[in-house]
């Protein structure tokens, strides 16, 4: 259920993007991965969408679409470290920080088999009113 609505954030995002004025062949290649990492992303197809955002990423390294794409990846390969790493970032990111995606975040914590780093992030979190058995129902 957190995977359809960041999915829908991200192409939200992306869409209103598109409708920027763009004068440089960089923001222009930049709006087109981004709709393209999300497309892929969204399809399932984690390497299209991983080749993407990366190129992204190459260009504008805090990029909170393309790192918020990277951690959805990287979550579902279960490599719990590299999502946070993009997690971190994409969370610091004012084009994307909402509800969805801070709840999206907070399931990500609770999950199971995690690092010491992200249980350290729980207990901040847990300090601050976060109870991971009812993570599920914010979804």
């Amino acid at each position: 259920m957190i995977r359809i609505s960041i999915i829908n954030i991200l192409l939200l995002v992306g869409l209103l993007i598109g409708c920027t004025s763009i004068n440089k062949d960089v923001d222009i290649a930049i709006v087109t991965r981004t709709q393209l990492g999300i497309a892929y992303l969204s399809a399932g197809n984690y390497p299209a969408a991983s080749y993407h955002f990366d190129k992204i990423l190459l260009a504008e390294p805090k990029n909170g679409i393309a790192n918020l794409g990277m951690a959805v990846i990287m979550r579902q390969q279960k490599q719990s470290g590299l999502a946070l790493k993009y997690f971190k970032v994409a969370i610091r990111s004012s084009a994307i920080n909402n509800t969805s995606m801070r709840a999206y975040y907070l399931d990500f914590l609770c999950s199971k088999n995690i690092s010491e780093e992200m249980i350290k992030l729980r207990k901040e979190e847990e300090r601050r009113g976060l109870n991971c058995q009812n993570i599920s129902k914010i979804s």
